[in-house]
């Protein structure tokens, strides 16, 4: 039997959860495909998808491939792309990317990743041009704090 003083306990122990947060799920990341950051993928750059824009700022998921670093040379972000991509993204300028790519800065060395293998990466969504300053590498979209899940 449920009496008036085990139904108060009750009702303060539910409270408690809930004041917790233990009651509350955290929202997952936004889903986005490569191919939708860019409004026209053939004009990366040009200019960005009206829910690229919105997710401007928030942690989202992408897939695809991470392309490999010249000659083992250590930068501080790798480039993620559509398709497995040959030879060094690194030499090249963000205008001669491909229109589904993205530059991801990780918050600790991944030193040189596999290739070949397709990766989700979750980061912070950041737009615009910007020049690395440790490489003088120029991207339209990055990914800050970025994690490999998969």
């Amino acid at each position: 039997m449920l009496d008036r003083r085990h139904a108060l306990r009750l009702s303060t122990s539910l409270f408690a959860l809930a004041a917790f947060g233990l009651g509350e799920a955290k929202a997952a990341p936004a889903r986005v495909a490569l191919e939708e950051i860019h409004r026209e993928p053939d004009m990366p750059g040009v200019e960005y998808s009206a829910r690229a824009r919105k997710l401007a700022g928030q942690r989202i998921r992408v897939e695809g491939f991470l392309a490999p670093h010249a000659g083992g040379r250590p930068a501080p972000f790798m480039v993620l792309a559509g398709q497995p991509m040959v030879g060094c993204p690194h030499c090249l300028g963000s205008a001669d990317l491909p229109g589904d790519s993205l530059v991801a800065y990780f918050g600790n060395a991944l030193g040189m990743a596999e290739t070949g293998i397709p990766v989700a990466i979750e980061g912070v969504l950041d737009l615009g041009s910007r020049t690395d300053a440790q490489t003088g590498f120029v991207s339209t979209v990055r990914l800050f704090d970025a994690k490999i899940i998969r």
